[in-house]
Order: structure tokens, then sequence, then C-alpha cells
């Protein structure tokens, strides 16, 4: 699935208004982690190839696309390459990639047992923020430059193609978000996962772009560079006395 950039300020939105934890434990429940046979990160990349998957390197994730427009990360996790698939992703992609992998290396890749379980239909209509006040949301909102109306105390902000509704069922009761449809729910999903991996993956950048330099300000060189079997980045510098 390519990135959407309108759908960028409703992740950021949701994240605002549900708050860090409640919002990244919705993320993770949408998460359907699928651990593989694979330790190695290159075998993994053949098998893939091997069977007319793509396997593009996201940081220390790697990214495939399958099924219609959609795409997954895989995870190294404790020593397994794990395929994090999304409960909002079709079971036959799921299967077909399955097959496709295990003719591949010539055995089942996942637990048959556990695969049937991964996928969930039910998508939720509406999500729980941290308000219980209309007045001190739309402070938080306007704060936040999160643009929104006012329409008889329902709050509606309209965010690219997706329209969020703040409701609050009883006084003083918790205020709930809703999507226009389930179908956006689904992308905001995805949106969220793309933006998720995209910091992680920038962070690392960051930090690894910060040693480099601080070496060489203090006049270092590197002697060796080593990627670890945690993906991890192994530095060895020369210390010029």
């Amino acid at each position: 699935m390519s990135v959407s950039v309108t759908l960028i300020p409703v992740a950021l939105a949701l994240r605002v208004v549900m708050g860090k934890e409640k919002f990244d434990n919705w993320v993770e429940s949408l998460q359907s982690p699928q651990e593989s046979i694979f330790s190695s990160r290159k075998k993994l990349i053949t098998a893939l190839h091997g069977a007319d998957y793509d396997a593009l390197p996201y940081g220390t994730l790697i990214k495939t696309h399958f099924g219609k427009n959609n795409f997954f990360f895989w995870e190294l996790r404790e020593g397994k390459w794990v395929a994090v698939f999304s409960k909002y992703d079709e079971q036959e992609d799921i299967d077909e990639l399955d097959r496709k992998l295990s003719e591949v290396v010539g055995k089942p890749i996942f637990s048959a047992a556990e695969i049937k379980e991964i996928v969930q239909k039910e998508l939720p209509s509406k999500l729980p923020t941290n308000f219980n006040d209309i007045g001190l949301l739309e402070e938080v909102l306007k704060k936040e430059n999160i643009p929104f109306t006012n329409e008889g105390g329902v709050l509606k902000s309209e965010l690219g193609d997706v329209t969020l509704s703040f409701v609050q069922a009883v006084p003083n009761g918790i205020i709930d978000v809703q999507f226009d449809n389930q179908q956006s729910s689904a992308e905001v999903y995805k949106q969220v996962s793309s933006l998720d991996e995209s910091y992680r993956y920038i962070v690392q950048q960051t930090a690894y772009n910060k040693v480099l330099s601080e070496a060489e300000n203090y006049g270092f060189t590197i002697e060796s560079e080593t990627v670890l079997a945690n993906e991890s980045i192994l530095l060895t510098l020369n210390i010029h006395s």
C-alpha cells in the first residue's frame, strides 16, 4: 500500500486525543505477528525473491508487498523473523504468501494452526479518547492546530478524505472518536504503521550518522563496521594516539 499523505494528520490527531499509551495499545491490538522459521536475514530475502515477493530494507526491518496494493513488515524478534500482519489483511493473501514461500523452502514457514487465527474482520467503529470534557478537548485541538467544527456538541474534524467525529454519549462520560467509515479505520492503521516504522528508521539513521560525525571530530577512523544478528551495527574505531 502506498503512503497517503492525507492520512498523516489523521494519525497525528489520534495520537493527540487518545494519548500515547492508549494509541500505542490500539495499534498493537491490530497487529497479528506470525513467527517464521527464518533466523537469517539473507535466507529470508532469498526465499522472498524466489517466491516473487519483494524485500525492501526499512531500517532494521524488511518491507514486503503482497495482495492488492498492500504490505507488511518483517521484524527480527528473539532470533526469529516475524511477519507482522494486520487484522485488516485478507486471509487469502496471507495463505498465498505462506504457500509460495513454503514451496520455495520445501517446508511450512508458519504454523498452520496459528495462521488460521491471524485475521479478525471486526473493525472498530469508534475509539476512546483521553477526554471527558468537550471544552478541554476543543482547547487541545486548537493548540495542536487540528481543524474542527462544533455541531450541537459533536466536534467534527475533516482531515483529508477522513471525517473524525468526537462524541460524548453521556454527560461527563468518555469522549469517543468515530471514523466516517470502516475503510478509513483500516487505512489509518496502515498509515500509522508506516509512520512508526519510518520514525524508527529515521532515529536509527540519525544515531548512526551522529556517531560517525563525532568520531570524525575526535580524529577517530572507522576500522570495521559489522551488522550483528539482532540487526544492530557494531562499529570499531581506530584511536590515533
